[in-house]
């Protein structure tokens, strides 16, 4: 890969924004596994030819190649490429009118980079949970109240996501996730809506001072696309049940304790929400995500994804 690293006469890192190569120092240089947050004693400084741009402690490497470096006041965001850059510009400008998204300050169209402001967040508890899950359920009726009142909406059937789709062919691989969803199901439209995606507790930010009036911040939008209205709350179900080990958001869904809550999110477009397809609409969800062909991530994993929701909900006893 190409190195972004060179160190100064007193042995801080410098982050390169020319992209040249640099040989690693194995004494500072930071591990490149996804995720992984590095902190230096010194500031790391990020420099062009001209003036310096940043200084920050701490790194954390995307899974897309991108580069976040944090200071306690902003993030810098060093894009892997000119692609990744003008999205993450689009779904700011996009998702900032409607969710609390950290402010874009800076943007550099030549170099890929940009900087938000930093949000300053507390660690999620058990005790948070009621407050989070009640924030996300107002902010998403109130972006779906807005866009449905300016009448931007694309509807879709399931047999639209059949028909069109280039991953289609490969459903036989994925027959029960088919056998749990009413035919009838299939011929209903449905609003398509762009959503952020990857919704879960990681991409959600808890203001330090909570109050009745704070916010909850939406971060890493990089997944964000047209999806069918209800995917962003089943992905945080499944996510945290996947990733987290955490089945209570499901079990809490297959209970009815959401039931009032999403026949309101179903009232907004018109549709009713039926309680006996709780588990239909789940797996409409995996099969949305498995069907989505203009996302990033490849089809080989995400049939793997859709092989663990198989094999954790489907086929689970306790959910049978």
């Amino acid at each position: 890969m190409r190195g972004l690293f060179n160190k100064t006469e007193n042995n801080s890192p410098i982050l390169d924004s020319s992209f040249d190569t640099h040989d690693f120092d194995e004494k500072w240089s930071p591990h490149l596994e996804e995720g992984k947050l590095e902190s230096w004693q010194k500031p790391l400084e990020v420099k062009n030819d001209k003036h310096k741009l940043f200084r920050g402690k701490i790194m954390w490497f995307c899974s897309s190649g991108d580069i976040k470096v944090f200071s306690k006041s902003e993030t810098l965001i060093i894009c892997n490429n000119k692609e990744n850059y003008l999205n993450k510009v689009e779904n700011y400008e996009y998702f900032s009118r409607f969710f609390k998204t950290p402010t874009l300050i800076y943007k550099d169209d030549d170099k890929y980079q940009l900087i938000e402001k930093y949000i300053d967040f507390q660690r999620k508890s058990n005790q948070d949970i009621p407050f989070i899950l009640k924030k996300i359920y107002d902010d998403y009726t109130n972006y779906f109240s807005t866009i449905n009142r300016e009448s931007r909406l694309a509807y879709y059937t399931l047999n639209n996501l059949l028909k069109n789709s280039s991953n289609a062919i490969q459903v036989k691989h994925v027959k029960h996730v088919f056998d749990n969803i009413d035919t009838q199901l299939f011929d209903i439209e449905f609003p398509f809506i762009r959503l952020h995606g990857d919704l879960w507790t990681e991409n959600i930010l808890l203001e330090k001072e909570k109050n009745e009036s704070s916010a909850l911040w939406y971060i890493d939008w990089d997944e964000s696309g047209d999806n069918i209205f209800f995917y962003d709350f089943f992905k945080f179900m499944w996510n945290e049940l996947d990733v987290n080990g955490r089945y209570e958001y499901y079990e809490c869904y297959l209970n009815g304790e959401f039931d009032n809550h999403f026949k309101k999110v179903f009232d907004i477009f018109q549709l009713e929400f039926h309680p006996e397809f709780k588990q239909d609409y789940f797996c409409m969800f995996i099969l949305n995500f498995l069907l989505d062909d203009s996302g990033r991530m490849p089809y080989e994993l995400k049939l793997k994804e859709v092989t663990h929701f198989q094999q954790k909900i489907l086929l689970n006893d306790n959910f049978s």
